[in-house]
């Protein structure tokens, strides 16, 4: 099988990106960079690291759905936070949102993301078992 695109409506890129791809026999699924955008291009959130947090999950999640899958098929986070301050904030969130097994993960802070009123990106692969 070649590469599927994932084009969910509800769900837009920012730039010129894709917001996903199935590969692997469409096991594999790798999203691009998720942030709290709505459809419309406006930021859901702005200043509040919970609502943003909540906002590029529901994003994910609506992605996956797309592409077959859900949350619980996810296998690696990167999550990209500007403001160590907000660690606990998005960790409240993210752990109503995870169960076990938990994806493997990895949670940088850095100086900014492309618009300066986004705090948190996530990148996102989930697989999908054969069943």
């Amino acid at each position: 099988m070649p590469k599927e695109q994932i084009v969910p409506e509800t769900v837009k890129p920012v730039a010129a990106y894709s917001t996903g791809f199935k590969v692997s026999g469409g096991n594999l699924i790798m999203l691009a960079g998720m942030v709290a955008v709505d459809a419309g291009d406006n930021t859901v959130g702005e200043g509040d690291i919970g609502a943003q947090t909540q906002k590029v999950f529901d994003n994910i999640r609506e992605t996956l759905e797309a592409a077959g899958a859900g949350m619980k098929n996810i296998i690696r986070l990167t999550v990209y936070l500007t403001d160590r301050g907000d660690f606990p904030g998005h960790m409240k969130v993210r752990s109503g949102l995870l169960s076990e097994p938990y994806p493997a993960s990895t949670l940088l802070i850095i100086s900014g993301l492309a618009r300066p009123e986004w705090l948190v990106e996530i990148d996102t692969v989930a697989f999908i078992e054969d069943k």
